[in-house]
């Protein structure tokens, strides 16, 4: 069997939440929260992510940054989604 498509933008996830749900995602990590913790918004609605500071490999981003993220959709109980980033990139405009 196919493998279900990742969600695509931050809107699609938050319709319909699903732990492990594969994402690809491009967009601006908008403001860091906490440590490893960082705001993210593709235009479509913002999302908190988890981001491992060796995850950035040397990539500096800013506000103004296009990045593109690859992970999954942390869904527990009680809290609203996440992302647990497990690849940053810079991507195209």
């Amino acid at each position: 069997p196919s493998a279900p498509k990742p969600a695509e933008s931050v809107a699609q996830i938050l319709t319909n939440p699903r732990d492990g749900q594969r994402v690809v995602l491009r967009g601006y990590l908008i403001k860091q929260v906490s440590t490893e913790k960082y705001m993210f918004s593709d235009g479509t609605g913002e999302i908190r992510a988890e981001i491992d500071a060796e995850d950035f490999r040397g990539l500096m981003v800013d506000a103004k940054t296009r990045i593109e993220i690859i992970g999954e959709v942390e869904k527990d109980f009680l809290e609203s989604p996440e992302i647990d980033v497990e690849v940053i990139s810079a991507s195209p405009k």
